[in-house]
Parts: structure tokens; sequence; C-alpha cells
């Protein structure tokens, strides 16, 4: 089971709507190479302060799935 499905072990713990949230955020990164608040604001309607709950929840779980661009103010995907 890949890790942007919202039924992924990893996510285990959250409700249904976040782990949603984060399985969209966790394939537009895998897609795009790079996400930002925006992104998830996008994907479930939520505050910017939600969108950045959602991306520590990411990086608590997976830290080493993307890092931050300070430069561009986006999280870059990192070599997997």
């Amino acid at each position: 089971m890949n890790i942007d499905n919202p039924s992924h072990p990893l996510w285990a713990g959250l409700k249904l709507s976040q782990r949603t949230r984060i399985a969209m955020a966790v394939r537009h990164i895998m897609l795009h190479g790079t996400l930002n608040r925006s992104h998830i604001m996008s994907f479930g309607e939520v505050s910017a302060a939600q969108a950045a709950a959602d991306i520590r929840v990411i990086l608590q779980r997976k830290p080493k799935l993307m890092s931050y661009d300070n430069r561009g103010k986006f999280y870059r995907l990192n070599c997997l």
C-alpha cells in the first residue's frame, strides 16, 4: 500500500478528513515535486493553520519525504 493512500498505516489515528488531505498532499508532492500550504488548503478547503498542521504531521511521520526550500517557500520532494 502506498503512502498516498488514506488507509496507509502511517496515517493511523488521524480523522478521515485529515488522512484524506494528507494522502492528497503526499500524492501531489510525489507527482509534482513541490508542496505548500495553499495546495493543502485547496484539497480540503481548510485554513492556513490547518494546512500547516497537516504538513507537520507529514514531517513527523515521514521526515525524509520532503524538505523546506527557504528561497522558494515550499517543500521539495527529497530523492527517495
